[in-house]
């Protein structure tokens, strides 16, 4: 709750009581003093409307310098009544802001307290000059008061004074009881000289005296905080090692669960696989295993033969990298705790004794600290704020985080091991960084604050921290608490259907996975789950994340997301288990889930730390997949989500000579066409102006892409080519280029939707449509392009899609508009379809396309290398065939468009469907294009030749724009929009197979609109 201009609230006349009966935030806000002398009078403080604050001023009349100063205190009272508890929380804080635009405004200047000559300064007995009207206080402090109180109580908590620009008090225990209904809160001054610029004025010893100055502070905002009483079931073991528990409940939830599993002899994780987990934990726990699947396999007589762990016995320290100092560091913890654990309990597996261990534990200190300095400043100062005189480095972002983490983790591991220098050392450090968090927060620095993936990230350092001092530093608790406040506006980026709003990689993960780090230190150390996020949003979060792998292997990049090869992280299987990980529920995962997770595991990536992984992941997974024998049928499954502006779509047809496996394997997507839609509002972080833009994967290619991250997205975004809709796969106004970079089509900040209609008689006819009007500027008279944008797919059960677009130019457009639909695909070289051998080298990371004009209206798409099919000439083949209800428009391909990365250049290949130069469209259009995809080329030479698009007659009524694909003598597809006057919307969408005909009546057009609740179907 704030109380400020910003926020429209009205302020009662000087001097006068709030009306009791007023609604918060009606006059909220009450003032005073009134002085009156003679027939003159005004008020201590007034509203600024322009400037948004309440100044306070030392003379009645602020325009007449020959105007005396006045001790009456200046004031305003900021009256809150409390919210609902149930619903908002506990009172716990309140923060205020004063005006800091500098000169003779800022109260760090102007409020120098009743004495500040400099006469003064040396001589106590001396009392400025100046012309005084009441009785003046020479002993006044400079700063202003803060007064907390509530009705019925007598009297006011006085705090100050305070020279601050902005400031924070906790609400002290008798205002934050159940019977407490209203805080009230008072910024007072008094007696205070308004001296500019450090000068002050006093009067001559002769003469008429003029005072200048007559500002001596102001107001911008004052807020009361609201929010939950953390409290915590308990608290970690007394001592150390105590990260993670102490050491039965090391035991029982980081070995254990893993020593009971068996080894897999069928196991063969790439990308995509069976996994042997116990193998994989037994590589970071110990740095060898019993599974025996390698020569690597084999036990090492002592630690000094681990390989992982030989560097720590070498005389010459390696240099420094700080991904292996981080698996190592874990990998020899790990090893040391468990070793001196199991070595006091008998009949426990312990294959190193206590004199092998002892002997280990100074090597691996003293060679850490030989990387000590290479660890830096722990900060980037391109992280910073500004402090009134220069930009500053918050002391805690990104760069701080591993730091923090790493020697926390060190020094509760070794902590009696360490002599007491370098313990200091570590201990200097980490006080400074611990300061440098709470210095963050109290300020509401944006690495904190900003809520995004920086959020949890930044807070699983400090988590480490928090339980390696618990005991020792009183500070532990006010980070804890702080984290579990901060964490709770990270809840607002996951949406009620499970779309993370930043993008799928890698910003889900850089939230998700320090997000479970967090919540296994809650629930070892504290006992109790992370109750910031909504985590049935999370759960669903899974089926998000496994429906944005495309048919590529690759994971779907709009906005700033990345194109990343596989799962890097466990993320999507650990939210399938979410209240599992909880502690809530004990189901396992859901098996067929679990297949087609590890069907795209990269290896072992997101398995790297011992300490870090789940116990929920320790299970026997090819049991879990025999429960999940068949495979998904032939058909089209359509996934919408609405909240989070995504819309998938996945066909599996037959392909001649293969057949899907029941076991998870990358190759099962060779039987697959799908499709990712962009409608994410743009008031998303890190979101583009990309709506209405698609990507087409199928049977292990990429055909139509996006520019993916390409620079990170910041308004405006239509200056970046990556940003704007000339960067993906959308309708673009060719008139609304500023240059060759920037594109005005799309407007910032203006969300459109998506939403999923399937046939009320066919179930297995389905449509998405977006609506991107708005996108577009419809309700923009002086810069709109489109008074109506809608997109329609269709996708078919034979793999191919129906796209249709309708649009209508601007009403301010009286001479129409030029508008494309453009269509992006992968770029490497101009090269011919390649021997063998080439992409024997080149393999999956070569997405060229190579693109071919069959004719005006069809563009022919054909991959140069399979993606999946790993190292071999891609046989795939895609067209795009055009038609219009004008029947103006052709296919053009553009040369290569070289754009700036965040990794460096890059370069993608487009083409468009365009009008001709001169000609624009004048009134309401409608375009269809037919996806066509095929696993050969041998079959879309049989589809091509038996394929048509155009436009027919219409028969539903109301209908005036229709269009039909026709394959041969299998399927043929109608779809009838009729114009509302804006521009044309679907009517009716049907499909009739072999010899019969489309369904007659009204009912046979009907569908039902699915897009307002998160659902999939199949």
């Amino acid at each position: 709750m704030t109380l400020d201009y910003r926020h429209g609230v009205p302020v009662s006349a000087c001097g006068s009581r709030r009306n009791a009966s007023a609604t918060w935030p009606m006059q909220g806000i009450e003032l005073g003093t009134v002085q009156t002398r003679g027939q003159a009078s005004g008020c201590r403080v007034r509203p600024d409307m322009n400037a948004q604050v309440f100044e306070y001023f030392t003379r009645i009349n602020p325009t007449d310098n020959g105007e005396a100063y006045s001790a009456q205190p200046g004031w305003i009272q900021a009256r809150f009544p409390l919210p609902p508890r149930a619903k908002y929380g506990t009172p716990k804080s309140i923060e205020w802001g004063m005006d800091g635009r500098g000169g003779i405004y800022d109260v760090q200047i102007m409020a120098r307290g009743g004495n500040p000559c400099e006469a003064a300064k040396t001589n106590s007995s001396y009392l400025c000059r100046n012309l005084l009207d009441t009785p003046w206080d020479y002993t006044s402090r400079p700063g202003y008061w803060v007064l907390l109180g509530t009705p019925g109580n007598n009297g006011y908590l006085v705090y100050g004074p305070f020279l601050n620009q902005s400031g924070s008090l906790k609400l002290p225990d008798d205002l934050r009881t159940e019977s407490i209904q209203e805080i009230d809160v008072v910024i007072l001054g008094y007696s205070q000289n308004p001296g500019a610029g450090g000068s002050i004025d006093e009067c001559p010893l002769e003469g008429p005296c003029y005072q200048f100055n007559y500002r001596f502070m102001g107001v911008s905002f004052v807020s009361l905080v609201t929010g939950v009483d953390f409290t915590y079931p308990r608290y970690p073991p007394q001592q150390h090692p105590r990260l993670f528990g102490d050491d039965n409940q090391f035991m029982a939830d980081l070995v254990t669960p893993w020593m009971s599993l068996g080894c897999e002899p069928r196991a063969n994780l790439f990308i995509g696989g069976i996994p042997d987990i116990r193998r994989q934990w037994d590589l970071i726990s110990l740095g060898w295993s019993a599974c025996g699947r390698s020569p690597n396999d084999a036990r090492p007589a002592a630690i000094r033969d681990i390989p992982e762990l030989a560097a720590y016995y070498s005389d010459t320290p390696e240099a420094f990298n700080f991904g292996q100092r981080l698996f190592r560091m874990d990998l020899a913890r790990f090893l040391v705790r468990w070793m001196r654990i199991c070595n006091t309990q008998s009949g426990s597996f312990c294959p190193y004794n206590l004199t092998d261990v002892n002997d280990f534990v100074p090597r691996v200190i003293a060679r850490e600290l030989t990387y000590w300095e290479n660890f830096g400043t722990w900060y980037n100062s391109n992280y910073a704020y500004w402090n009134g005189t220069a930009n500053v480095p918050f002391g805690y972002d990104q760069d701080t985080v591993w730091g923090f983490k790493f020697w926390s983790s060190f020094i509760d591991s070794f902590w009696s091991d360490l002599t007491p220098t370098d313990f200091n050392t570590f201990k200097t450090k980490l006080d400074s960084v611990a300061d440098a968090f709470l210095s963050t927060f109290r300020i509401k620095g944006w690495p904190l604050w900003n809520g995004n993936n920086w959020t949890p990230n930044l807070c699983h350092g400090g988590m480490y921290w928090v339980v390696s001092f618990w005991h020792e530093d009183g500070r532990a608790r006010e980070v804890l608490d702080a984290c579990m406040e901060l964490l709770y506006l990270v809840r607002r980026m996951f949406t009620p259907d499970g779309v993370y709003v930043e993008g799928v990689a890698q910003y889900s993960f850089m939230s998700m996975d320090p997000s479970y780090e967090i919540n296994k230190l809650l629930r070892s150390g504290f006992g109790d789950f992370l109750r910031g996020y909504d985590w049935d949003r999370i759960h669903r979060m899974g089926d998000w994340l496994l429906d944005s792998m495309m048919s590529d292997s690759y994971t779907s990049d709009f906005g700033d997301s990345h194109y990343v090869n596989g799962w890097g992280s466990f993320v999507p299987l650990l939210n399938n288990m979410a209240f599992d990980i909880l502690g809530v529920t004990n189901n396992g995962p859901d098996p067929c889930f679990a297949r087609d997770f590890w069907s795209f595991q990269y290896m072992w990536s997101g398995f790297s730390s011992a300490f870090v992984v789940d116990k929920t992941l320790a299970r026997n997974w090819t049991a879990v997949f025999a429960q999940c024998q068949t495979v998904a049928p032939n058909g089209v499954k359509a996934s919408i989500y609405p909240s989070g502006g995504l819309g998938i779509v996945t066909t599996r047809v037959s392909v001649p000579g293969w057949t899907p496996s029941a076991a998870p394997d990358v190759m099962n997507v060779m039987d697959q066409v799908k499709l990712a839609i962009n409608a994410k509002d743009s008031n998303y972080p890190h979101t583009e102006l990309d709506f209405g833009g698609f990507i087409w994967t199928a049977f292990g290619n990429r055909l139509i892409r996006d520019m993916g991250y390409g620079q990170i997205s910041k308004p405006p975004r239509q200056k970046n080519l990556d940003s704007n809709p000339g960067g993906t796969s959308t309708v673009v106004i060719e008139d609304a280029w500023a240059n060759d970079v920037e594109n005005w089509s799309q407007k910032e900040m203006t969300p459109g939707t998506i939403n999923l209609f399937q046939s009320n008689i066919d179930s297995t006819l389905y449509a998405d449509r977006l609506d991107g009007s708005k996108v577009y500027g419809s309700q923009d008279a002086q810069n709109g392009w489109l008074k109506h944008f809608h997109r329609y797919f269709v996708p078919l059960a034979n793999g191919h899609t129906l796209m249709v677009d309708s649009f209508t130019p601007h009403n301010r457009l009286t001479g129409g508009a030029s508008i494309s639909e453009y269509f992006l695909t992968g770029y490497e070289a101009e090269v011919a379809r390649p021997s063998t051998d080439s992409c024997a080298s080149s393999g999956p990371t070569n997405v060229h396309v190579n693109l071919n004009v069959i004719n005006s209206k069809t563009v022919e798409l054909r991959p140069v290398c399979s993606i999946v099919d790993r190292f071999k000439i891609s046989k795939v083949v895609g067209r795009i065939m055009a038609s219009s209800l004008s029947g103006a428009g052709e296919m053009v391909i553009d040369d290569p468009i070289t754009y700036p990365t965040f990794y460096g250049p890059a370069t993608i290949k487009r083409f468009r469907f365009h009008m001709p130069v001169g000609q624009n469209v004048t009134g309401p259009e409608v375009r269809a294009f037919l996806l066509l995809a095929s696993p050969t080329p041998e079959n879309m030479t049989t589809t091509a030749s038996a394929t048509t698009l155009s436009t027919v007659s219409c028969t539903a009524q109301g209908a005036t724009a229709c269009f039909e694909a026709v394959f041969g003598a299998s399927l043929k597809v109608r779809v009838q929009l009729g114009n509302t006057g804006a521009g044309y919307e679907l009517i009716c969408f049907q499909q009739a197979t072999g010899a019969n005909d489309y369904p007659s009546g009204a009912s046979g057009c009907a569908f039902t609109n699915e897009g307002n609740a998160p659902f999939a179907l199949t």
